[in-house]
């Protein structure tokens, strides 16, 4: 008899631990200032090396850059504050030929909460370039204003709404 509860036993046991163990076990602080100073803190990162702190769709993304590769967090909320969040690996920017005016990339990203977004991003090389637009299908979705005085990383960010990468370009507006 015993060997037939033992396992069941053991199953249970092993279900009920999983249940009860908190998953999360991130800092959380009490103010979106302090989760990103620890986010740099972890990443390695100064504060020189955020791009920008984008605002969108509702919720806060850190763009950084490190090493000529481009990151992305989110700032997560909830009841415990908030807490750096980054779900996608570092992409790399092409740099090997500086001879064209820009470069970009596109790659998809998701926050905590589920969200799809898709950040296009890349490097001016040309300073005379002051304003780039995101394109679908020859549609402008977005542009930006840019100043390679600042940084010569510029990035778009779209919520995922079944864009095909492929169809996306950046393109300079004159």
């Amino acid at each position: 008899m015993w060997k037939i509860f033992a396992p069941i036993l053991l199953v249970i046991i092993v279900v009920a631990a999983y249940l009860l163990y908190d998953k999360d076990d991130r800092e959380w602080y009490s103010t979106e200032k302090v989760a990103i100073d620890h986010g740099l803190k972890i990443e390695g990162l100064q504060e020189s090396d955020i791009v920008s702190i984008d605002k969108s769709f509702e919720e806060t993304f850190v763009i950084f850059q490190k090493d000529m590769k481009i990151g992305v967090a989110t700032i997560s909320k909830n009841d415990k504050g908030f807490s750096w969040y980054r779900s996608t690996p570092y992409a790399s920017y092409d740099t090997a030929n500086q001879a064209i005016p820009y470069t970009y990339f596109g790659f998809d990203l998701q926050s905590e909460f589920g969200n799809k977004y898709k950040l296009f991003s890349g490097i001016i090389y040309n300073k005379n370039i002051k304003k780039l637009g995101l394109f679908y299908n020859n549609a402008l979705l977005q542009e930006r204003e840019i100043d390679t005085n600042i940084t010569p990383i510029y990035y778009f960010l779209v919520k995922d709404e079944n864009y095909v990468n492929t169809n996306m370009q950046v393109k300079e507006i004159k």
